[in-house]
């Protein structure tokens, strides 16, 4: 064997030694990890990456798409420590640099960060991101609904999930940009503050010199105009539009504050709004911000839209929650939209008692203070020894635009305190409902009969199920409903057999329906 051969073999097989050795140390550190705490060797610099990928820019994309998921699974109850969670960010962040258009990408990533790394502040501007990087993008409009959705559920950000979820809808705020010019604006206002999507700011006019003009300075389609106003004055305002200054024609369709769906889509410019009214007791034009969209995107469902109005409701905004809903229910029926009609009467009502609930509350408190007992179930002793009305009054004194925005609803059916006991169409009472808690103490809550018995039809409805179970393992009913609580599949409790109404829950043995008799109220 030659000299040289001798020296190549015996290198390689040093080399192989070294190489088993490495490999086996390798192992042994990672005997134990499910995924490695690297997630990829890549540059926090994105730009880097871009250039990297020689031109390859989505197809890295999808690689990269990959090990998220990938690592993802193998690491999702702990995404939120620093050291997975500052990776897993710059793998999204290379991703979407990559692709900008990669719309599942946002999506996931919007997710993830969210849910995994507990992040909503920092999941929403992902999604953002995104969003405003895939405007021209129908089916992108799931980032924007979704950041919405963070801002209502984990933030609480009424106001904001109410604005991304109509921009989900119709796309971004047209007005933003646009070029403002006002007249007859109150000292101490500033007008800039009608365009800075801020729904709770407002700003004030003398009505008789107000004017508003907006340039967008292209020329738009515009499908939906919002009007935030705190009293939702009907005819409060002429609004008009115009491609050339000058050339204005009246959009007769809008002249009441709020959201307004304009049944074609128009082209404009200019938009000017004038001839301002007021009811207020200081005699002037409140208007909280001014907002123009373009037509909806016909990809989006119908329920995004109604997530926004909820967000006047789920902020407590009453007026507005009511005027939104009136508005759906009547769009819904002049459509023939039935479920869509349904859906918003549910909410009327739902509206409606929300508001009566916390009326007959501070009533019944009162009556408890100074009587040391409840009223009776219906309630009629807070009308008949006067505490309705003495909450009512001291609302009225406290808050001016009570009786203005509130009263005039709830009453707009009879003129008389005695339909604050019912829903809002008169069928179905407001009841006192007395409970006792874990500790043993008596406490109470108001709501409707009608509420009480879509419960009760929940409750009958799980229970016969677990019966149905029960007569199909031992070939008979039980005796009675407490035998569940012996099964180990039964995952009730004593509290489950509670009736809603007040009732007693029981078996029909004759038919096997699980039935509620001798309702208390």
């Amino acid at each position: 064997m030659r000299k040289s051969s001798l020296i190549t073999l015996t290198f390689l097989v040093v080399f192989c030694a070294g190489f088993y050795k490495a490999q086996q140390m390798i192992i042994d550190d990672r005997t134990g990890r499910r995924v490695e705490e690297k997630i990829l060797m890549l540059s926090n610099r994105p730009e880097v990456t871009k250039i990297l990928a020689l031109g390859h820019e989505a197809t890295l994309a999808d690689l990269l798409w990959i090990r998220a998921i990938q690592y993802f699974g193998g690491n999702f109850s702990t995404l939120d420590r620093p050291e997975k969670k500052e990776g897993m960010i710059n793998l999204f962040n290379n991703m979407v640099a990559l692709d900008p258009k990669f719309v599942a990408a946002y999506k996931f990533g919007g997710f993830v960060i969210n849910e995994s790394m507990k992040d909503p502040s920092l999941a929403i501007g992902f999604l953002m991101d995104g969003a405003d990087k895939n405007q021209h993008n129908p089916s992108a409009w799931r980032l924007r609904f979704d950041a919405g959705f963070i801002s209502f559920y984990q933030l609480k950000d009424y106001e904001t999930a109410k604005r991304l979820f109509l921009e989900a809808v119709y796309g971004e705020n047209l007005a933003i940009e646009a070029d403002l010019e006002a007249e007859g604006v109150v000292e101490g206002y500033t007008a800039e503050a009608l365009l800075d999507d801020d729904l709770l700011g407002e700003v004030k006019f003398h009505p008789e010199q107000g004017t508003i003009r907006l340039d967008l300075r292209d020329a738009h389609e515009i499908g939906r105009i919002n009007l935030e106003q705190p009293t939702l004055v009907r005819e409060s305002f002429r609004l008009q539009f115009a491609l050339e200054p000058q050339t204005y024609g009246i959009i007769e369709s809008v002249t009441t504050p709020g959201l307004s769906l304009l049944r074609e889509p128009l082209r404009a410019r200019y938009l000017l709004l004038d001839e301002m009214q007021s009811e207020a007791p200081d005699g002037l034009f409140t208007i909280n911000e001014f907002q123009i969209f373009g037509p909806a995107n016909p990809e989006v469902p119908s329920y995004v839209e109604r997530m926004a109005y909820e967000m006047d409701r789920a902020a407590g905004r009453f007026k507005a929650a009511w005027s939104q809903y009136s508005r759906y229910y009547k769009e819904a029926v002049e459509v023939g939209d039935e479920i869509s009609a349904q859906l918003a009467m549910q909410k009327l009502d739902e509206i409606f008692t929300g508001q009566c609930v916390e009326i007959l509350s501070e009533a019944v408190e009162l009556y408890q203070k100074e009587l040391g007992r409840l009223p009776s179930p219906q309630m009629k002793e807070l009308i008949e020894a006067g505490y309705l009305q003495r909450i009512l009054d001291e609302k009225n004194a406290e808050n001016p635009e009570f009786a203005q925005d509130v009263l005039p609803i709830l009453f707009q059916r009879a003129p008389n305190l005695w339909v604050l006991l019912t829903t809002w169409d008169g069928t179905s009472p407001h009841l006192l409902v007395t409970v006792t808690t874990p500790e043993g103490k008596q406490d109470w809550y108001i709501t409707s009969r009608r509420i009480l018995e879509r419960d009760q039809l929940s409750v009958l409805e799980t229970l016969q199920r677990y019966v149905n179970q029960y007569k199909e393992e031992k070939g008979r009913l039980p005796e009675k409903l407490e035998d569940l609580l012996k099964e180990s599949w039964f995952p009730g409790t004593e509290a489950t057999f509670k009736d809603p109404l007040g009732g007693e829950l029981y078996i029909d043995t004759a038919t096997g329906k699980v039935m509620a008799r001798n309702p208390a109220y």
